[in-house]
């Protein structure tokens, strides 16, 4: 007496292995749809969208490494200039005065020199080309402060 034939199909069905990866599927496809619908930030560092909030407010916000970004609304003042709004917002260090001031520490947190982490800022998306003393806002302008090495 012959055995009948086994068709691949069902062999595959019997197959353990295949019914794990078939199983698998769904638990993916759920995976992929919870991650589009929440839609988390993948980094912490994310910056704040260029151009103006269109308020009579700036907008500072603060980042350095292994944090959570910081964001504040600071209420906007005719000649407010970055190191203001900077002040503001959050406890500082500065060395200088006026056009010249430069930011020292920012929230207890320290420049740590040429080879280290220091503090720099743009304005709406643009890298500073002046000091923070220097640069005045408008309502509505966006001043990322970073913590990050010298570029």
């Amino acid at each position: 007496m012959t055995t009948p034939a086994v068709k691949p199909a069902a062999k595959r069905a019997a197959d353990p292995r295949w019914r794990l990866a078939m199983g698998m599927i769904p638990v993916l496809v759920g995976v992929l749809i919870y991650r589009l619908a929440t839609s988390m930030p993948l980094t912490p560092e994310e910056a704040p969208p260029a151009g103006p909030v269109g308020a009579e407010v700036v907008v500072l916000t603060i980042t350095q490494p292994d944090a959570p970004a910081v964001e504040k609304e600071i209420p906007w003042s005719a000649g407010q200039t970055v190191a203001d709004a900077t002040r503001l917002a959050a406890d500082t260090e500065w060395r200088g005065e006026g056009e010249m001031a430069l930011l020292e520490s920012l929230g207890g947190v320290p420049n740590q020199g040429a080879d280290g982490l220091n503090w720099q800022f743009e304005v709406n998306g643009k890298y500073a080309t002046a000091g923070a003393g220097a640069i005045r806002l408008e309502p509505g302008d966006r001043v990322l402060w970073k913590l990050a090495p010298y570029e």
